[in-house]
């Protein structure tokens, strides 16, 4: 299985949208806009269509991409991360969106908040912004 995640930060950097899984493995856990990359798809593509369809916002001219993730499972996870208008996000479906500030991920327990990918949470905002903040996105 191959899967996208992305993590939309605002102009400043100072915070990040965070989703609240509804279904699967990770139903009730905070991670970034995502989804399962279709067939014929690359992962790029999927990042810019997830988040389109999750969050409202075409990602297209600013994704930036961190890392792919390949564990023995088979399992392959593209991680991505763009900065957005924070007014441009719009509910579309029914998962919770919420932003946190980066500082309190950065600084939590992550058992406490309840992240998904096995805590990782942190760890990839940690390195998204820093990516942005490198290259001035």
């Amino acid at each position: 299985m191959q899967y996208t995640v992305i993590f939309l930060f605002n102009m400043d950097l100072s915070k990040v949208l965070l989703i609240q899984k509804d279904r699967g493995e990770f139903f009730g856990k905070w991670n970034g806009v995502g989804g399962k990359v279709e067939l014929g798809e690359t992962f790029e593509e999927c990042a810019i269509r997830e988040t389109l369809e999750e969050a409202g916002v075409d990602i297209s001219n600013s994704i930036k991409r961190f890392i792919r993730v390949n564990y023995f499972s088979g399992t392959e996870i593209g991680v991505y991360c763009a900065k957005v208008l924070e007014w441009e996000v719009r509910q579309i479906e029914s998962e919770q969106q919420r932003w946190f500030s980066v500082h309190k991920i950065l600084t939590c327990n992550v058992m406490d908040q309840k992240f998904a990918s096995n805590g990782n949470v942190p760890y990839y905002v940690y390195n998204c912004r820093n990516i942005l903040m490198k290259e001035g996105a």
